[in-house]
C-alpha cells in the first residue's frame, strides 16, 4: 500500500497532539439568567481522578423551572450548531428551564471562556459547552467545579484533563468507520484510491474520522491512501486544493472529506472537469448546501453528527442532576451518526430527533 509523507506526518500528529476543534461563523450574544450553584460547592470541592466533577455536592431538590443552564456554542449561526440550539430549546420547553445560548461571532476560545466566567459569575445551574482547546479551558472549568456548576462538554474535549461532569459527542472513528463502509459498497469491488481532506490536520475530529476511514480501508485489497490536506474549513481553499488535488493524482476515486467545504469543492471542481462519475465524494455534517448536492447527486453521502441529541440530552442530564441528584450512566456518551444519501436525504432529521432511538 502506497504512503505519502503527508500522511506520516498526520500520525505524528495522532500520537503527539489531541487539540480540538470546531467550524462555522456567527454572531455574538450575552448571556442573561437566574438562579445557580450554592456559594459553598467552593469551599466543599475536594481531589478528583482526571475530568472527574469534584466539586458537585449531590444534586437534588431543585424545581427546574427555578434552573437557569447556559449553552456557550462556538459559533451561532452555522446550521449545525442551530440544530444543537433547536435540540437544547426543546429540552427548555419540556423541562421548564431558562436558557442562554452565547458564544463568539467566529471561533474564538477566549470569549467562549470569557462567556463562561459570565455564566459562572451569574451562578448559572449548568454550563453546555464544545472543548474546543481542552487545554486552554482547563482553569475555567476548574472554576465551574469549584462553584459547583456541572458543565457537559458536547463534541469536543472528552479527553480534557480538567473537571466536567459528563460528555456527548460524535464518536469520530465510528464515524470514519461507517463511512468507509458505504463507499466499500458503491465502489463494488473497485479498488479505493483515497484522498482525505480535513480543516486542520491536528483537528480531534479529523483525526479520528480519517482513522476509522483507514481502518476499514486498510481490510481492502489495492487501497491507496493519496493523501492527507488541510483546508481551514474554507470553500475558496477547497476549490483551489482539490484543483490541484486532481490534477496530482489523476488515478483518486475517493474523496473523504471531513469537512463540508471540502466536499462542496470536491464536487464543484469535479463537475468542472467533468469527472464527477469518476469520484465518489463524501461530506461531514449535513449543511444546506452538502444536502442540495446529494439531492442533485454531485456529493454520494455526508456523515450526519446528532448536533440535535447534543443539545438536548445535555440540557436534560443537568436538570435530572438538580431534581433528582442523577448523573449520566456513562462519562463519555456517544451522540450517533447517519449516513445521509439521496435514499434518505428527505427524511434523515426525523430519525435524528427520535428521542426513542437514543440509547
Amino acid at each position: 500500500m502506497k504512503k505519502k509523507r503527508v500522511w506520516c506526518v498526520f500520525m505524528a500528529a495522532v500520537i503527539g497532539m489531541s487539540l480540538a476543534a470546531c467550524g462555522g461563523t456567527g454572531t455574538e450574544e450575552s448571556s442573561s439568567g437566574q438562579g445557580g450553584a450554592e456559594d459553598s460547592a467552593a469551599e466543599e470541592k475536594g481531589t478528583s481522578e482526571e475530568g472527574e466533577a469534584s466539586g458537585l455536592t449531590g444534586g437534588g431538590g431543585k424545581s427546574a423551572e427555578d434552573l437557569h443552564i447556559v449553552y456557550v456554542t462556538p459559533l451561532l449561526a452555522s446550521d449545525v450548531w442551530l440544530v444543537s440550539k433547536e435540540g437544547f430549546d426543546a429540552a427548555a420547553a419540556d423541562y421548564g428551564f431558562t436558557g442562554d445560548w452565547v458564544g463568539p461571532a467566529n471561533i474564538d476560545v477566549d470569549s467562549m471562556i470569557k462567556q463562561i466566567e459570565i455564566a459562572i459569575a451569574e451562578k448559572a445551574d449548568g454550563i453546555i459547552t464544545c472543548g474546543l482547546n481542552p487545554e486552554a479551558m482547563v482553569n475555567v472549568m476548574e472554576q465551574a467545579d469549584a462553584a459547583g456548576i456541572p458543565v457537559v462538554l458536547v463534541n469536543a474535549g472528552s479527553d480534557m484533563e480538567a473537571p466536567y461532569f459528563s460528555y456527548i459527542g460524535t464518536d469520530g472513528v465510528t464515524l470514519g468507520e461507517m463511512a468507509a463502509e458505504a463507499v466499500v459498497e458503491k465502489l463494488d469491488g473497485q479498488e479505493p484510491k483515497v484522498i482525505y481532506v480535513g480543516s486542520t490536520i491536528t483537528n480531534s475530529s479529523v483525526i479520528d474520522s480519517t482513522t476509522g476511514y483507514d481502518n476499514v480501508f486498510q481490510t481492502v485489497d489495492g487501497y491507496e491512501n493519496l493523501s492527507l490536506e488541510e483546508n481551514n474549513d474554507d470553500l475558496a481553499t477547497s476549490v483551489n486544493l482539490w484543483q490541484n488535488l486532481f490534477t496530482a493524482y489523476p488515478e483518486v476515486n475517493v474523496c473523504a472529506n471531513v469537512s463540508p467545504s471540502g466536499a462542496v469543492g470536491a464536487a464543484q471542481v469535479a463537475e468542472e472537469r467533468g469527472i464527477l462519475d469518476q469520484v465518489t465524494i463524501m461530506s461531514m455534517d449535513d449543511t444546506a448546501e452538502v444536502l442540495d448536492l446529494i439531492r442533485e447527486g454531485k456529493i454520494y453521502g455526508t456523515m450526519s453528527q446528532n448536533y440535535y441529541r447534543m443539545g438536548y440530552q445535555a440540557a436534560q442530564w443537568i436538570v435530572e442532576y438538580w431534581t433528582e441528584g442523577k448523573v449520566p450512566e456513562e462519562k463519555v456518551n456517544d451522540s450517533g451518526t447517519i449516513l445521509v444519501t439521496a435514499e434518505n436525504v428527505e427524511t434523515f432529521g426525523e430519525s435524528l430527533r427520535d428521542k426513542n432511538s437514543w440509547k
